[in-house]
């Protein structure tokens, strides 16, 4: 048995048994190194191996988690009543008539209501795609005002500071979001 073998913890009724793959095994490997060390070239020059993937922005992900807490209290699956007929999903309470834009925005595709309430990581995409525009567009106490009631609510003096229906105005919203944010 080589010296690899017994580092590896390999016996030697196992290096026979695989003798005739060995060859195969190598090649794989090699490959599998050869995808890794692209992959790792690729990740320290901020590229994500998935394809669409943005680079981790800690930013974000505390805003991420603020609108999760306020919106959901982090729970991926709820869905609630929004008053008029609406309805609002997951974890950051996207309104089910926003779902497919947003999705088909951020994703390249429509996802569906069980789709999207089942899968934390297309919730979370949506997210960050739709509250990242808001962000760069109107900043983040303005990102959180459009969060609760839309773009026309999401600067100060628009006219477009009445509650919803828990009695949360935009700038109460905001304010509390930057309060989560910061903590």
């Amino acid at each position: 048995m080589g010296e690899w073998a017994a580092h590896a913890g390999l016996s030697p009724r196992v290096i026979r048994k695989n003798q005739k793959t060995g060859a195969e095994t190598i090649s794989m490997i090699r490959k599998a190194m050869a995808a890794l060390t692209l992959t790792g070239a690729l990740a320290v020059a901020g590229v994500s191996s998935q394809a669409g993937a943005a680079p981790f922005d800690p930013v974000m992900a505390r805003y991420a988690a603020a609108i999760r807490k306020i919106e959901s209290t982090n729970r991926y699956h709820v869905t609630a009543d929004a008053g008029g007929g609406r309805t609002a999903l997951g974890a950051y309470q996207i309104l089910e008539s926003n779902l497919a834009s947003w999705s088909h925005a951020a994703l390249g595709r429509k996802v569906g209501r069980d789709e999207f309430l089942r899968s934390p990581h297309l919730q979370d995409k949506v997210f960050h795609h739709r509250f990242g525009h808001y962000v760069k567009k109107y900043g983040a106490h303005g990102a959180a005002r459009a969060w609760l009631g839309g773009e026309g609510a999401a600067r100060k003096g628009s006219g477009k500071d009445s509650a919803d229906r828990f009695g949360s105005t935009p700038s109460s919203y905001a304010s509390k979001f930057i309060r989560e944010a910061n903590t």
